[in-house]
Parts: structure tokens; C-alpha cells; sequence
């Protein structure tokens, strides 16, 4: 969705300081916010409000302070993930190497 929105002319910035919430700075003409509500809709993203909004320097720094939070916050939960899988990865390679060992023993009492 940002990649398509950011393509837009007109389109300077797209941050997401929450979740299904996206703060676009575009250079305000009628136009280009047209075209934005007209690309969300046709894509079937759904468009539940939009407004316009002068921004000052102290709510863009707060919209990428919110934005960088819930990137970390995704980016901790994708390590939690991988870690799940290393951890899972290892106990089935030791579960592999201890019944390897088994049947190599068993081998050896067979001789």
C-alpha cells in the first residue's frame, strides 16, 4: 500500500504512527488528495476517514517517533518468531543426534 500511495505525484511522505493509520504529506492540492481517497478505494483497502491537517515540525517528529515504535515492536515479534523456530530446529536436530546414538549402539551389541 505505502510503495502504490508513495508513487502518487503529489505524495511528499507516508508515515504509520498506529496500526490501519497512515499520515500521507502530500503538497495539497485538491488533486493529489483525490487521487490518493480514489487509489485507496480502488484497491480495495477501504477508506474509513480522511482529513486534512497543517502539520508543524513537533507532530511530524511525534508521527516517525510513533512510526519507528511500531516498527521496532514488529520487527521484536518477527525475532520472537525466528527464535521459535531456531530453538524448535535444535531440539529436533538433538532429538535426531540422540536416536542416531541409539541405533548405533544397538548396532554394536548386534556384533
Amino acid at each position: 500500500m505505502v510503495e502504490i500511495l508513495s508513487d502518487l505525484p503529489g505524495v511528499v511522505d507516508i508515515t504509520q504512527p498506529r496500526l490501519n493509520e497512515y499520515v500521507i504529506a502530500n503538497d495539497g492540492r485538491d488533486a493529489t488528495r483525490i487521487q490518493i481517497a480514489e487509489t485507496v478505494v480502488n484497491s480495495g483497502w477501504g477508506l474509513l476517514s480522511m482529513a486534512g491537517a497543517k502539520m508543524n515540525l513537533e507532530t511530524v517528529f511525534l508521527n516517525k517517533m510513533r512510526e519507528a515504535e511500531f516498527a521496532t515492536l514488529a520487527m521484536s515479534q518477527e525475532t520472537l518468531e525466528e527464535l521459535e523456530d531456531i530453538e524448535y530446529e535444535e531440539v529436533k536436530e538433538a532429538e535426531m543426534d540422540e536416536l542416531a546414538d541409539m541405533v548405533h549402539d544397538q548396532l554394536e551389541e548386534e556384533d
